[in-house]
């Protein structure tokens, strides 16, 4: 009975999580970025105020259980700094004004 009543709770929290569909898009320059949900009609959180975010990058699926739960800065700067790892793969953008943990390099 004990076996049950876990495999239901597994079962019920399995059942909260919720499959985003996160977007990162990029500017003109393609040097600035955005990241929010598929259906969103605004950003979640944006490198750039005031800026024109017309270029999709990459998508990522998510399992959540609140997405209000997601501090949307800190994954947009993670995924800066992947992509920063990964700049072979992400020749579409300009990663040259940022550093390899996702934070705008400092000018000289």
């Amino acid at each position: 009975m004990i076996q049950r009543n876990e495999k239901l709770t597994n079962t019920t929290t399995k059942n909260k999580h919720r499959k985003l569909l996160i977007c990162i898009y990029t500017n003109g320059a393609r040097n600035e970025f955005a990241i929010g949900l598929k259906e969103d009609e605004n950003f979640r959180a944006m490198t750039k105020v005031d800026e024109f975010y017309t270029r999709f990058v990459d998508a990522l699926d998510e399992m959540v259980v609140d997405e209000k739960q997601i501090d949307w800065k800190q994954k947009l700067k993670k995924w800066i700094a992947s992509a920063k790892g990964n700049e072979a793969i992400f020749t579409e953008v300009d990663l040259s004004g940022w550093n390899e943990v996702g934070e705008r390099k400092e000018k000289n």
